[in-house]
């Protein structure tokens, strides 16, 4: 392996596989998960918020 790699240089090609990674996807979740997620979220925003005033 070489220590760099001039990338302008390098055979580009689109990935072959794009199109199969790309599938919707569809799952039933329980109002307790979704509740979960929400509270976790708003746990994030306030921790993120403390965080913020404490390095003011």
């Amino acid at each position: 392996m070489k220590p760099e790699y001039d990338l302008a240089q390098m055979n580009s090609r689109p990935n072959p596989f794009a199109k199969q990674l790309k599938q919707q996807v569809t799952l039933p979740l329980g109002v307790e998960v979704i509740e979960y997620f929400e509270v976790l979220t708003i746990a994030i925003i306030t921790n993120n918020q403390q965080q913020i005033t404490n390095n003011k």
